[in-house]
């Protein structure tokens, strides 16, 4: 073997040691970084924040609107007298039913019952002359003179009309009940004087009569509504003293919005036949505004609006994801989303300042939110 110049010798042995420095370096790199992995691994991981979570899942969804009124009755009036006179007999008192046509009351009329005798004097006079001449006209023609016979036939038919108008008169003497109902007020007692009922007078009633058998409950719609509303709408009333809950339907509606309140007057007919409600008894009534049956919804606070609708979506791996969502019908506690989130999944629910996207949660799942 050839020996190695001195120079050479030291070039070798320059680069073994170069080499071994080199291996010694790497091995303590490698040690230091698993001794640094041993390290991490060693030390206590951050434990995921507790979050409640909720399942989407398929509902039936209500929107509503209740409104609170009173009952009223379905007709009510004061009954006048046409005539002054003296209030004569008087039927009913307070809480007298009564039918329609039933006589109430009766007045005294002296001066209207005497111009109808004169009345029938008059005419009964007439009638006989009219017939008299009528008769010899018929059985002698060119005896009378036509236009005697015609004359007698005018007073004849004029002293009938005033007749019948003293008749009319004397008939407003009894007062009669418009409608079958129920005596509300009793205003007057027998012998009191009665004065006539005018446009403008200060005539006092006599009675007043309610239809109770049919009560009117008054909703003034809000304006929001207004679109929804029609004609036999089911409504669900619920009155307030008895808890009695009765199905009812909009009868009629005003088809205006009133400029000072923006509400529609809106009414339903609630049939009393018993008498059992009363006018004046406070009831709340219920009405169906929307309704979706089997749709996909979440509870309310798990929906976000900021910048448009989204929701936060807990994964198999426990990540919140954010999702954008639209959104349908919403109801106090719940809302439809009609686009964005699948039944089963899982949903972010309550505050989200503590939370991040990104973030891993130890999710806890709340059955139905707590509705």
């Amino acid at each position: 073997m050839p020996r190695l110049s001195r120079k050479n010798a030291v070039y070798v042995g320059g680069a073994a040691i170069a080499l071994i420095v080199a291996v010694l370096v790497a091995r303590g790199l490698v040690a230091r970084r698993n001794g640094a992995a041993a390290e991490a691994a060693a030390a206590p991981q951050p434990v995921p924040k507790l979050a409640a979570t909720v399942l989407a899942g398929r509902r039936n969804l209500q929107r509503t609107l209740t409104i609170t009124s009173e009952l009223r009755p379905y007709d009510s009036v004061n009954l006048y007298a046409k005539v002054a006179g003296y209030l004569k007999d008087i039927y009913v008192d307070y809480g007298s039913r009564v039918s329609a046509g039933q006589t109430i009351a009766t007045l005294e009329l002296p001066e209207e019952e005497s111009a109808l005798h004169r009345a029938q004097a008059a005419y009964d006079l007439a009638k006989v002359d009219y017939d008299r001449v009528n008769s010899v006209a018929r059985a002698e023609p060119g005896l009378i003179a036509q236009a005697d016979v015609d004359k007698a036939r005018a007073d004849y038919e004029m002293t009938r009309d005033l007749r019948d108008q003293a008749a009319v008169m004397v008939g407003y003497g009894v007062i009669t009940a418009p409608f079958d109902g129920v005596v509300t007020k009793r205003y007057m007692d027998p012998g009191a004087l009665v004065a006539q009922a005018t446009s403008g007078s200060s005539a006092s009633p006599i009675v007043q009569i309610a239809d109770n058998y049919r009560l009117r409950m008054v909703m003034e719609t809000p304006e929001s509504v207004v679109p929804k509303i029609h004609v036999g709408m089911p409504v669900a009333v619920k009155i307030q003293s008895t808890g009695e809950a009765i199905p009812a339907r909009v009868a009629r509606f005003s088809y205006d919005v009133h400029e000072d309140t923006r509400t529609m007057h809106t009414e339903v007919d609630i049939p009393n036949p018993d008498l059992r409600l009363k006018p004046g008894m406070y009831a709340s009534a219920t009405l169906d505004l929307e309704d979706r049956r089997d749709v996909v919804a979440i509870p309310t606070q798990a929906l976000a609006t900021d910048p448009s609708p989204n929701v936060w979506i807990v994964g198999s791996d426990d990540v919140i994801r954010e999702r954008p969502v639209t959104v349908g019908l919403q109801t106090p506690n719940w809302i439809e989303i009609t686009s964005g989130v699948r039944p089963g999944e899982q949903i972010f629910l309550g505050d989200r300042s503590a939370f991040t996207v990104g973030a891993r949660i130890a999710p806890k799942l709340v059955a139905n939110a707590g509705y």
